[in-house]
């Protein structure tokens, strides 16, 4: 609860619990323990809301992108290469530039490997149930991040998650 008056991104957490519940500890859920995290995240997020005068958060284009844009999709898809190019081949993105320049920044190369391994982990470790937990961590930590112009910060989590799949490999 704490950590959801600080980051939204801790709305991920219970998703995670309980995968780590089914996945690797193969235990049932307890229903009534995942209800409450769900009423305590609906809670935190409408106080959240409620504090903030009601106001939506601007979408500052190109900082912050709405969902809701008709590129939103190619903004995706460029996070995803920018991101994968710098975890794998050490590519730099400049901040605050546009796509065009960003994209002519990050080889393709860097989502092609990215992909590769991810397909290889999934071949070698589908029944090992960290895999699907970590693999999980990283899109569920990525996701609700999405919209924000490629900010590295937001990055840490779905890092980790890509070097433990790294590490169950070795």
């Amino acid at each position: 609860a704490f950590g959801l008056l600080t980051k939204e991104l801790v709305i991920a957490a219970p998703l995670l619990f309980l995968a780590h519940d089914a996945l690797v500890e193969h235990k049932r859920p307890q229903r009534i323990l995942y209800a409450a995290y769900a009423v305590v995240a609906i809670l935190i997020l409408g106080l959240k809301h409620f504090a903030m005068g009601g106001v939506p958060s601007d979408f500052i284009y190109p900082y912050l992108i709405s969902p809701l844009r008709p590129d939103f999709i190619e903004h995706l898809w460029l996070q995803a290469r920018s991101y994968s190019a710098n975890l794998l081949l050490a590519q730099w993105t400049a901040p605050f530039a546009d796509s065009a320049t960003v994209a002519a920044m990050n080889s393709i190369a860097g989502i092609g490997l990215f992909a590769g391994l991810l397909v290889a982990a999934g071949i070698l470790l589908r029944r090992d149930g960290r895999f699907w937990l970590l693999l999980l961590l990283g899109v569920a930590t990525w996701l609700p991040t999405s919209f924000v112009y490629l900010s590295e910060r937001y990055l840490y989590l779905p890092s980790v998650a890509f070097v433990g799949i790294l590490g169950l490999l070795i």
